[in-house]
């Protein structure tokens, strides 16, 4: 217990994370832009990506745009 709660607690952890968060970032705003000018199965997956992309960050808050 005492190995998880320093994981947790470790600054090299807490930036890879954050680093990661910034990353997932990027590409959910790449993917937004893509998404209305992509069709058919290129479309359906992005929308898949950027649903996966949403649930790793359910944590944070996210301010959509509506088109």
């Amino acid at each position: 217990m005492l190995e998880l709660k320093n994981e947790v607690f470790n600054p090299a952890k807490r930036e890879e994370t954050r680093e990661l968060k910034i990353e997932a970032l990027i590409k959910l705003k790449k993917l937004e832009e893509e998404i209305p000018r992509a069709k058919g199965k290129e479309r359906k997956k992005a929308l898949e990506t950027y649903r996966e992309l949403l649930w790793l960050l359910k944590d944070e808050p996210l301010y959509l745009v509506r088109y």
